[in-house]
C-alpha cells in the first residue's frame, strides 16, 4: 500500500482499536489487541500503486509478479515523495507527516514501510501489525498446504457452505478452486493448479509430481501461499483473532467458509463489517443545507438528487396547481355570470383571454426560473457526488488520510477511533478541517 494506503485502511483499524477499548472495559482481567494484518504476499501491484492527497495523483509505476511486500522503495518512489513533501509546504502537521514519508522510503521493503508508518501513527494504541509471509509461520501451516494442494481438501469442504449459497441464491464472491496455493519462487507469485500427472505452476514454468510436491512443502513452505479464501485460514491457524474487522467483500468471502473452518478444525471468528466514516468539507455541508439533503442522500444517483430537490422548489409546485385547477375556475365563473345575463360572454371572454395570456406570461417567466433553477441544482449537485465519490469511488477507497492529518494531526486520529467507539450504526459523516484552497 502506498504510505498505508487509502483512508478505509486507517478507519478500519481505528475501528478494531475501538472494539479492543470497549473489550477491555467490559472484561479488565483479559488483555485484547489490535492486530492489522498485512496482505504483503499479494502480487496485484495496481493495488498499491496509486493515491491521492487533496485531489492530486500521486502514481509509484511499479511491475512485477510477485510479493508486493518485497517491493523495494526507489527513486520513482522517491520522487513521489518529494512531490507530495512539495505540495503540503506550510501545512499544521507537515513536520510530522514528512518524517513518515522519509522512514517510509528509507524502509528495506514495502511491507517494513508499511508497519513503519502504522505504528508510527498507532502504535501508541497498543496496533501490532503482522506480515505473516515469513518461514516460520508457514511452517506451522504445513499439514493445511499439503491438504489443499495434494487432497483439494478446501475445495471438497465448501461444498456444504456453497450448496446452501446456491439454495438461498446467493452469489459466490470468489470462487474456490482444486489448489488453492500460489508458489513464490525468484519474484514472482504463479498459481498452482493440479493435473493428471502431479502439479504445475499456471504458465507451466515449473511441474512437480505429487512426491516432489509433497517434498517441496516440507523443505521450502516459505514458498507457498494461501491465496484470498485460503488466507483467512492461514491467518487464524497462526493466530486466531476472536474477532475479524472486515469490509463489506471480504465480509462475504469469510461466509464463504464455514464449512472450510470447520473442516479444517479452526475457530471462526465474529465478524465485524468495518464501519465507514466519510469527511465532508464546509462547501459541501452548505451545499446539501442549501438543497435540503441530509449526508446520506449522497448514496443516491444524480438524477434521482436533482428529481428530490427540483420536486421541492415551490414555484414547480404552484405551476402544476395552476395549470390542474385555474382554467376550470374561469369556466365555472363564466356559467354563473352567463346565467345572469348572457350578453355578458362576448365581454367575459375578451377579458379572460386577457388575463390569460398575462397568467401564461407570468408561468413562462416562472418555469424559465425553474429551469435556470434546475440547472444551479445539477451544479450543486455535481460539486456533492465529486466530492463524496470522486474518481467515481468513495472517497474513503481513493483519497489518502494525510489530507486530513496534515490540517488536524494526532487528533485526527483520535476523533476517527472516537467515533467508532460510538457509532451505533455502519456509516456516519463528520465535518473536516478547512484547507486554504477551499472557498
Amino acid at each position: 500500500m502506498l504510505w498505508s494506503g487509502p483512508l478505509f485502511v486507517w478507519t478500519k483499524i481505528a475501528h478494531c482499536i475501538a472494539i479492543c477499548k470497549r473489550l477491555q472495559i467490559q472484561f479488565p482481567q483479559y488483555q485484547f489487541v489490535p492486530v492489522f494484518w498485512l496482505a504483503a504476499e499479494d502480487h496485484d501491484t495496481a493495488e498499491i500503486q496509486t493515491v491521492h492527497v487533496f485531489g492530486k495523483r500521486y502514481h509509484w509505476p511499479v511491475t512485477g509478479n510477485g510479493p508486493v511486500g518485497e517491493l523495494i522503495p526507489n527513486s520513482e518512489l522517491n520522487n513521489c515523495r518529494i512531490n507530495l513533501q512539495n505540495a503540503i509546504q506550510g501545512m499544521p502537521f507537515a513536520d510530522a507527516f514528512n518524517a513518515a514519508l522519509n522512514d517510509f522510503q528509507n524502509s528495506k521493503h514495502l511491507s517494513q514501510a508499511v508497519q513503519g508508518l502504522l505504528y508510527r501513527f498507532f502504535g501508541s494504541e497498543g496496533l501490532v501489525c503482522i506480515d505473516a509471509n515469513r518461514a516460520e509461520l508457514k511452517q506451522l501451516f504445513k499439514n493445511q498446504l499439503k491438504a489443499d494442494i495434494l487432497h483439494q481438501e478446501t475445495i471438497k469442504a465448501s461444498l456444504q457452505t456453497m450448496q446452501l449459497w446456491q439454495s438461498k441464491q446467493w452469489k459466490p464472491v470468489i470462487g474456490f478452486r482444486p489448489c488453492n496455493i500460489f508458489y513464490i519462487f525468484e519474484n514472482t507469485r504463479k498459481r498452482i493448479d493440479k493435473t493428471p500427472t502431479g502439479f504445475e505452476l499456471s504458465d507451466k514454468s515449473k511441474f512437480w509430481t505429487t512426491s516432489e510436491m509433497e517434498l517441496e512443502i516440507d523443505s521450502n513452505p516459505e514458498r507457498f501461499s494461501p491465496n484470498a479464501l485460503l488466507r483467512p485460514l492461514y491467518q487464524q491457524y497462526i493466530l486466531p483473532n476472536i474477532m475479524y474487522v472486515a469490509g463489506p467483500q471480504e465480509l462475504a468471502y469469510w461466509l464463504q467458509l464455514k464449512s472450510v473452518f470447520k473442516h479444517y478444525n479452526i475457530s471462526f471468528p465474529l465478524l465485524s463489517l468495518r464501519y465507514m466514516q466519510i469527511p465532508l468539507s464546509a462547501k459541501t455541508i452548505r451545499y446539501l443545507h442549501k438543497l435540503n439533503l441530509q449526508p446520506i442522500d449522497t448514496f443516491k444517483t444524480e438524477q434521482a438528487l436533482l428529481t428530490a430537490v427540483t420536486c421541492n422548489d415551490p414555484l414547480t409546485l404552484h405551476a402544476v396547481e395552476w395549470n390542474a385547477t385555474f382554467k376550470s375556475r374561469i369556466e365555472d365563473l363564466g356559467q354563473r355570470i352567463y346565467q345572469v345575463d348572457a350578453s355578458l360572454k362576448p365581454a367575459f371572454e375578451a377579458e379572460t383571454h386577457k388575463y390569460l395570456k398575462g397568467i401564461e406570461r407570468l408561468i413562462s417567466k416562472s418555469n424559465a426560473k425553474i429551469k435556470s433553477n434546475a440547472t444551479q441544482f445539477q451544479q450543486q449537485i455535481n460539486n456533492i457526488k465529486n466530492a463524496v465519490f470522486p474518481q467515481h469511488q468513495i472517497i474513503e477507497r481513493t483519497e489518502h488520510p494525510a489530507q486530513w492529518y496534515l490540517l488536524e494531526g494526532p487528533d485526527f486520529i483520535k476523533q476517527l477511533i472516537m467515533r467508532c467507539e460510538q457509532l451505533e450504526g455502519e456509516i456516519v459523516f463528520y465535518a473536516t478541517a478547512r484547507h486554504n484552497t477551499e472557498s
